[in-house]
């Protein structure tokens, strides 16, 4: 896969990327502040809370960024009305999604906090289903350089306001209230720089062309609404059967650890759709390369991260917490293996995407989303909140299970090299992880088991250093001539 396809994909999936982790490392600081200033209970309740407006984030998208971003990655001259139209589809959706998250949510909570809580997240709801629209206005022009400027300044401004806001004796409320204020002007910011640098898009109703593109979101609109499920649903489950104990807070905890994570990975591969697009139009097998690529680092990114969470998230979560959430550290390895499954099922979802095959994708997200609704009740009785990341995680294998049935004809994969290799990479380095942190300690068995990791993807042909050298290479600023 070479040429300008491929400097566009590296290029704009470094920003996403970095924007991800520049954020991701404000809501880590974040998170922790969150968790030990209120405690187990009342951080349990704003996860809580935040889990359910997610829930309610599709209806306020309706799909329309993966149309929109897959639509003017193939005819940008066409941009203009569509922009126009999804713009003034998306206030209406983010309203209505809105009027349900706190309707519902006043229906189903009878806590006067939480009634509160949820009522806030139902304006930070509207904030962020526009400047969703805005980020993908900057997909879609592979602009993805606005996206890190916007979420580098609004996620480190909604931590340092949020922190003052604790700090001054603020709770619960106030923390949200500051989380949805950022997103409502982030959403202003984004409008101003979409007029600025991409082309000024005024909104106009067209009730015939929003029921025909209603109808192209609606399999996405299933598919985020499970894909949210699946991250998020163990934490509306905790709260329905056992309410705002303790042990909500930790599982959340480690919930929102693997969240960001796996979102930091994730969100590299997503600027790739564009691209795709073209490629799938074209024919030229870029998609059958990506796949490839995507499955061999996946197994690599979840196995680091599983590694990372055996050695070091004890000692890290005793230090910052004492013992507050004493019961996270048995959890984080669980949470963390989910980390490639993740990443798998969001970078097939942008093959499925680009090949135009929207109902492939909420099928697949159906039926992993069954899984683990059949598993995570069972799993949890038996095993306690470690069953619910198993259901999770098995819900994400059958997914991307299916999406790999889906690709077969147009992008087949190599079995062995793709999935088997590096597999076997992957649970060599964590089983020899289990192994020596009884028998060598933290230190050697960290360097021990990143050391195999690295060895057996060498050895089984999952690293390729061609394909590292051509990253650097594509990555590297080149003088104009």
């Amino acid at each position: 896969m070479r040429g300008a396809g491929v400097k566009s994909i590296a290029k704009n999936g470094a920003y996403l990327a970095i924007a991800k982790a520049l954020t991701s490392v404000a809501r880590i600081i974040y998170a922790v502040f969150l968790a030990k200033l209120l405690g187990p209970e009342l951080y349990g309740m704003f996860q809580y809370g935040f889990s359910w407006y997610l829930m309610f984030l599709p209806i306020s998208m309706l799909g329309l960024n993966a149309i929109m971003v897959r639509e003017i990655g193939r005819h940008q001259k066409a941009a203009l009305p569509l922009l126009r139209r999804i713009a003034a589809l998306r206030g209406a959706s983010s309203l209505l999604a809105a009027a349900l998250c706190i309707g519902l949510g006043l229906l189903s909570e009878h806590d006067q906090t939480a009634r509160s809580l949820l009522f806030i997240f139902s304006i930070a709801l509207i904030g962020r289903g526009l400047a969703a629209w805005t980020q993908g206005v900057f997909k879609a022009f592979e602009k993805s350089i606005l996206v890190l400027q916007l979420e580098a300044t609004f996620r480190i401004a909604e931590v340092v306001a949020g922190l003052a806001a604790l700090l001054a004796g603020g709770g619960v409320l106030e923390v949200a209230a500051v989380h949805a204020g950022i997103w409502v002007c982030q959403a202003i910011v984004g409008f101003r720089m979409v007029r600025k640098s991409i082309v000024v898009v005024e909104p106009i109703w067209d009730t015939s062309a929003f029921l025909d593109l209603v109808k192209q979101g609606l399999p996405f609109v299933v598919a985020t609404f499970l894909a949210a499920w699946l991250v998020q649903g163990g934490i509306l489950l905790f709260r329905w059967t056992e309410g705002y104990t303790h042990e909500l807070g930790e599982y959340a905890l480690a919930v929102q650890a693997f969240s960001i994570i796996a979102g930091i990975i994730a969100e590299s591969a997503s600027a790739a759709v564009p691209v795709l697009s073209r490629s799938a139009h074209r024919r030229d097998g870029k998609g059958k390369v990506f796949v490839d690529l995507v499955l061999r680092s996946g197994f690599l990114f979840g196995a680091a991260a599983t590694i990372a969470g055996i050695t070091l998230g004890d000692a890290v979560l005793g230090l910052v917490f004492s013992d507050a959430y004493a019961n996270v550290a048995a959890l984080l390895p669980w949470a963390l293996m989910s980390v490639g499954p993740y990443f798998f099922v969001s970078s097939l979802s942008g093959v499925l995407t680009a090949e135009g095959k929207f109902y492939s994708v909420a099928i697949s997200y159906a039926i992993g989303a069954a899984l683990f609704t059949a598993l995570v009740v069972i799993l949890y009785r038996q095993y306690g909140p470690a069953g619910m990341f198993w259901a999770t995680a098995c819900g994400l294998i059958a997914t991307n299970a299916l999406q790999l049935f889906f690709l077969r004809k147009h992008t087949p994969i190599k079995f062995v090299a793709s999935y088997v290799a590096p597999l076997v990479a992957a649970v060599s380095s964590i089983a020899i992880c289990y192994w020596s942190i009884e028998h060598l300690g933290t230190p050697a068995s960290l360097g021990t088991s990143i050391g195999v990791l690295i060895g057996t993807s060498l050895i089984l042909n999952v690293i390729r250093w061609n394909e590292v050298k051509s990253a650097f290479e594509l990555l590297r600023p080149h003088k104009r001539q």
